[in-house]
């Protein structure tokens, strides 16, 4: 399931609205793409669907990963 992740129409046309987001989001690794919408669309409740998918897009719209996928600063 998580190699097939794909967003349900309704929240691809959410995420294609703010194209800035959109564009970021298609310029990543195949694997982000399908973490992040397996992030979003694995979650059992559609509050939290809709919270994640929001979060998605106000991250790519920054420029930014997901935090969960953002890759942390060692301290050396």
């Amino acid at each position: 399931q998580r190699k097939s992740a794909k967003l349900p129409p309704a929240y691809e046309k959410k995420f294609r609205a703010n194209k800035k987001a959109w564009a970021f989001f298609q310029s990543q690794p195949p694997w982000y793409q399908r973490t992040a919408t397996y992030r979003v669309i694995s979650a059992k409740q559609e509050p939290t669907r809709e919270k994640r998918l929001a979060q998605l897009i106000k991250d790519s719209a920054a420029g930014l990963s997901i935090k969960e996928l953002r890759r942390t600063e060692t301290k050396k």
